[in-house]
């Protein structure tokens, strides 16, 4: 699995405590990051026609896993993208460049089954396709999927700070990443 992050300006200087703008939208989220004169979908698009992987996992758009904004507006970004990314009329010079156009086999959506924020939507047990167990041991690392979401988590410092070093906060953290699950949204291009 590889893990790449495209640097777009997160809204919350100062982590995730610092209260967001609570009218922002993922759409509003998703213009701020154009007016920095980036193309966000371009950006996503182009990624997977170099990468060219089979799976894509992002946010689910509605519920952003924690009810993000900008989480939700980048699982909206990235389910255009899996189809974008294979229609050859849509961002041509990228294949001007020598990119071909690429269409992942599938496209999965993280959701908190549990979610702990009362605003956040439930997601409907039919739609999901598996739920992930955070206490089984991965046998390459010998550790819990649990432990090691952990120390995914603790290596965003501009999303936590200090706060992961607190034993309520990193329990409920713990907590989220127990209750995940995972939605097919989309197979070869059919949703």
């Amino acid at each position: 699995v590889e893990h790449r992050i495209l640097g777009f300006w997160n809204g919350l200087p100062g982590g995730m405590r610092n209260p967001e703008n609570p009218r922002e939208t993922p759409e509003q989220a998703i213009a701020r990051w154009r007016q920095s004169g980036r193309d966000p979908m371009g950006e996503l698009v182009k990624a997977i026609r170099q990468w060219r992987p089979d799976i894509i996992i992002s946010f689910d758009p509605e519920q952003g896993f924690t009810g993000h904004k900008e989480h939700r507006a980048v699982g909206m970004l990235t389910a255009s993208a899996f189809q974008e990314a294979a229609d050859t009329g849509r961002y041509a010079e990228q294949l001007k460049e020598g990119l071909k156009a690429w269409q992942p086999r599938q496209f999965y959506q993280v959701v908190n089954l549990y979610p702990d924020n009362p605003r956040l939507p439930r997601i409907d047990g039919q739609r999901i396709t598996e739920v992930i167990d955070g206490n089984l041991r991965s046998p390459k690392r010998d550790k819990t999927y649990a432990e090691i979401g952990l120390e995914a988590f603790a290596s965003h410092p501009s999303q936590v700070g200090q706060d992961l070093a607190q034993p309520a906060f990193a329990a409920r953290i713990r907590r989220q990443i127990e209750q995940t699950a995972v939605i097919l949204a989309a197979q070869d291009g059919r949703r």
